[in-house]
């Protein structure tokens, strides 16, 4: 879902319990409160039609108008809101505002909403419209805007009037996951009692994983480590990256518990490969075996390019599990070599003669031409690793080495 979703507060039927006399309302708001969005969205859509109520009617093209937004497909919306504008400027303006937003033109979206004061009520029975909603949207533009300040007034007046809002709090998170924005959440999670945590943190499930790690951040240094707020850590840290994701694994280990966020994240198959690569490596310090297993599953992964990088990676920061990665990176003649070049450099000539070896023994090691082999394999590092061969007794291989020629230099 995208970062306006104005349907996440539904009620089972009606706002005033009644049902609206058209099926397919009706029918739509229950998908909706179902989490159903889709059949809800077709439903929606047949009642703008098939409705004898023209406010119902309105109501209809108000959800689709918000669920198309959920959707991010704001360019469709307009069309809806043009229905709904005759009957409730205000709940048109509201869903314009949203628009403009998800299409960063913050100036338009307070063109509709003003930049202060009371918001006009809509008077649509059924969508879930809340003064609360309203002035999220206007903080958001309004921090957007560069008018931090008026956005945290608005803020404080919309939490000293209903602090339980999910409107609120998905606005400061992305207000504070802003890398532009210099935003304090804190005043926030100071009017935040502690048994609302497994709420908002429920609430901010699709909100910007950084404004979301932010709120935790300021959670923690309030509340400490509650049961609730570690169950929402071991919840988003695992997305976040590697860094912060190990240092939320610290604080829970330091904390008693038992949740792992940065060995989740390398098991996880949405995370890039080479992110995986590392979160194993640092997970790895705190258990070793499972780490060890997802940085040789993550390897395997990689693409040719990346190798070589990832191999130096490893070697400066996490050199007690270089071994598994380069056994599992090393699938193919071309990755073989690039590695050995890299530990050869990296002054581990013993394991990079080993890995040498391995490579040239693969297939497809005939099919290397001797400019590639110069590119892979370097004259420094050709001499360092004849001499090594030498040593060990293996004269093919130095006799091999020493008979690559250098590419003229052009």
């Amino acid at each position: 879902m995208s970062d306006i979703d104005l349907t996440t507060e539904t009620t089972s039927i009606t706002r005033d319990g009644t049902t609206s006399g058209c099926a397919d309302f009706d029918l739509a708001l229950k998908f909706l409160a179902d989490h159903r969005e889709d059949e809800a969205l077709d439903h929606f859509e047949l009642a703008i039609a098939s409705a004898d109520d023209l406010l119902v009617r309105t109501s209809a093209a108000a959800h689709v108008a918000a669920l198309l937004l959920g959707f991010a497909r704001p360019w469709e919306v307009a069309a809806f809101t043009e229905q709904v504008r005759p009957f409730d400027q205000a709940l048109a303006n509201y869903l314009d505002s949203a628009v403009c937003i998800q299409f960063n033109d913050p100036l338009g979206a307070l063109a509709f909403l003003g930049d202060r004061g009371v918001p006009q009520p809509s008077v649509d029975r059924w969508f879930p419209w809340s003064i609360a909603a309203v002035r999220a949207v206007r903080a958001r533009a309004l921090a957007a805007a560069g008018r931090l300040g008026d956005a945290a007034y608005e803020l404080d007046i919309a939490f000293s009037e209903n602090s339980e809002s999910s409107e609120l709090w998905e606005s400061v998170a992305r207000i504070g996951a802003d890398p532009d924005i210099d935003f304090d959440v804190s005043p926030y999670v100071a009017r935040l009692p502690e048994r609302l945590l497994p709420q908002v943190f429920g609430w901010l499930n699709g909100s910007p994983l950084a404004g979301v790690d932010i709120i935790a951040e300021a959670c923690w240094l309030r509340f400490g480590a509650t049961h609730a707020l570690l169950a929402a850590v071991s919840w988003f840290a695992p997305k976040v990256d590697t860094k912060r994701s190990l240092d939320w694994t610290v604080r829970i280990s330091q904390a008693g518990g038992s949740a792992c966020p940065v060995l989740d994240r390398s098991e996880t198959a949405g995370v890039a490969p080479a992110d995986r690569v590392r979160a194993g490596a640092a997970g790895a310090l705190i258990d070793e075996a499972r780490g060890r297993s997802a940085v040789e599953s993550a390897a395997l992964l990689l693409s040719d390019d990346q190798v070589e990088a990832l191999t130096t990676e490893l070697i400066a920061l996490a050199p007690e599990v270089v071994d598994s990665f380069v056994v599992a990176a090393a699938t193919t003649t071309v990755r073989s070599l690039a590695i050995a070049t890299v530990l050869c450099d990296h002054d581990y000539a013993e394991y990079a003669l080993a890995v040498l070896v391995h490579g040239l023994g693969l297939r497809g090691a005939d099919d290397l031409n001797n400019e590639q082999f110069d590119i892979l394999v370097p004259l420094p590092v050709r001499v360092s690793l004849a001499a090594k061969a030498e040593a060990a007794g293996d004269l093919e291989v130095a006799t091999m080495l020493r008979s690559v020629h250098a590419r003229k230099a052009s």
